[in-house]
């Protein structure tokens, strides 16, 4: 069994044994074969996990009804990722922390820790198949020097959501790159990055996620004299996928092009979609 790169506190959990299946999927395995529900009650078993989740659902709720969309998403759809872009006032209590931390732990309860983020998972995942994959080049960073982690790493498989930019020129990025001392830039070549730039809260920061259970290459890394790490990957077309099994029967409300002129709207499809 290869070594874990672990670091809960910056986001993500890098395996260098990039097996198949990887350990990720079984420990969320039974999240697809939940009924998709409205976002309210997505969040019911996260309100002693995540503070103050019931005013950002209801927040994150009213935005996406107003939001234009061009991808045809359902209002629920929408909200559940846009609830994973906010910034809590307490980093550390936002819904994206506490769910990656959870799906890095090595705590023997995780699996079912993780139970409790079904509901919303099925929300959240099934809004990302719903999306057209993009190839391009995002970034990500990382408050840390993991120069040596992945000094002598070929293959990797990251477990968790990242939560990425398409422009270094983002106020956030920005800030980043001004700051001294250790931290990291990675640089990805991504195949199936999901734009969700019309349902985040942070438009002007032109995300992309990144799925768990993706592979990369690790194709170069250099350090730079102000405490700089840039570690440079290359997604791998893989055999399975976090999408791959994924099948939804629902009616749910489509997102508004004008709030103004709503009328809820019903849609019924069946879909099972892979990368």
């Amino acid at each position: 069994m290869g070594a874990d790169l672990v670091t809960s506190s910056t986001g993500f959990r890098f395996d260098d044994n990039a097996s198949e299946p990887p350990k990720m999927l079984l420990a969320i395995k039974g999240y697809e074969q939940q009924p998709l529900v409205s976002l309210e009650r997505a969040i019911e078993p996260l309100v002693s996990l995540v503070s103050d989740i019931h005013r950002q659902a209801r927040d994150v709720k009213e935005k996406a009804k107003c939001s234009l969309s061009t991808d045809g998403l359902s209002v629920e759809e929408s909200a559940a990722i846009r609830l994973y872009t906010i910034d809590w006032s307490k980093k550390e209590k936002c819904l994206n922390v506490v769910l990656t931390s959870h799906l890095c732990s090595d705590q023997d309860d995780r699996n079912k820790k993780l139970e409790a983020f079904f509901l919303y998972l099925k929300l959240f995942i099934t809004g990302l198949s719903r999306m057209p994959s993009m190839r391009g080049t995002v970034y990500y960073s990382v408050n840390m020097d993991l120069s040596v982690q992945f000094a002598n790493k070929k293959n990797i498989m990251c477990w968790s959501f990242l939560l990425c930019t398409t422009s270094v020129n983002t106020p956030k990025f920005e800030a980043f790159l001004k700051t001294k001392g250790p931290r990291t830039m990675f640089i990805i070549d991504s195949i199936s990055g999901k734009n969700i730039h019309e349902h985040s809260d942070n438009p002007i920061e032109n995300e992309i996620i990144l799925l768990p259970a993706t592979k990369y290459e690790v194709v170069d890394h250099t350090e730079e004299a102000d405490g700089l790490c840039k570690i440079v990957l290359k997604e791998i077309q893989s055999s399975f996928s976090l999408l791959d099994t994924i099948t939804v029967q629902t009616t749910l409300e489509t997102v508004p092009a004008n709030c103004s002129t709503h009328l809820p709207t019903e849609i019924k499809y069946q879909r099972k979609q892979s990368l």
